[in-house]
């Protein structure tokens, strides 16, 4: 009788959650999973963001190091001017290039004397972002003067890649830092601490006007002293936000020693 009582009792028992505690527990599941999800949400993408930085970094600093490696071998003899004519940079809207392309030569030799020398275009293209190179091998010519022939090898240096953008001092304005520039020595040290040429490298503007191409001159080509290879690199993914994209600067000086900075300067490209 009293296990039926007590059975009795319990099913007509009406203690429980209220009302106001029931939505109480409600609001407070729901801010605790918000919680939750906002912290996997924020999780994922900083992984995402940091994932494509690294990403971008790796894949822009292999290609800048292809092109680096290639200019440090340019000087092939004493007064030699690598940077040959066809180095070009196709002007688009507000000083955005539609295309750049850097022509030099290089080689690689355990001889004395060099048989072979290599022709390479290095072509930045807008429209694709792509990074191609245009290799030739000589197939005549005395060195350090070689002839190339009209047949080539192409292949894929870089992809997803845009000019620098920089804002201009003082101004809300973007500018587009070109993909190549060209430095030469001044005739004289602009600044007293001056070591060396190297510390007074002055730019290099490409005169000759071509339609909208602007080319380097004969006169230019002989001057050109330092190459800089400037360039935003985004991951695979392509995606250009500016947190996922990585700006990448490298300069070559063609030269086998440090040039004087004593005044006057009378020191040429790989001197």
């Amino acid at each position: 009788m009293r296990r039926l009582s007590t059975i009795f009792r319990l099913r007509s028992d009406e203690r429980g959650f209220t009302l106001v505690e029931t939505l109480v527990a409600m609001i407070s599941a729901t801010v605790v999973v918000g919680a939750l999800y906002a912290i996997l949400i924020i999780s994922v993408d900083q992984t995402a963001k940091v994932t494509d930085t690294v990403h971008a970094s790796q894949v822009g600093r292999t290609t800048m190091t292809k092109i680096v490696e290639e200019l440090h071998s340019a000087c092939i003899a004493s007064k030699f001017i690598p940077v040959k004519m066809g180095t070009e940079k196709v002007k688009g809207t507000e000083k955005e290039e539609e295309e750049s392309k850097l022509v030099f030569v290089d080689a690689y030799s355990s001889h004395a004397e060099i048989t072979e020398a290599l022709k390479h275009e290095i072509v930045w293209q807008k429209s694709s972002g792509l990074l191609t190179q245009n290799t030739y091998t000589s197939s005549g010519g005395v060195w350090p003067e070689f002839t190339y022939p009209e047949a080539h090898t192409t292949t894929r240096i870089g992809e997803n890649i845009t000019q620098t953008i920089i804002s201009a001092e003082g101004t809300k304005k973007k500018e587009y830092v070109p993909v190549f520039r060209y430095y030469k020595y001044p005739t004289e040290a602009t600044s007293v601490s001056a070591e060396s040429a190297l510390d007074t490298l002055q730019p290099l503007e490409l005169a000759e006007t071509k339609g909208t191409e602007k080319l380097l001159n004969k006169t230019e080509l002989e001057q050109a002293a330092a190459v800089e290879i400037n360039f935003n690199q985004a991951p695979l993914d392509k995606n250009t936000k500016e947190d996922r994209t990585v700006d990448l600067k490298d300069q070559v000086t063609l030269a086998f020693s440090a040039p004087n900075a004593e005044t006057p300067i009378e020191d040429k490209p790989c001197e």
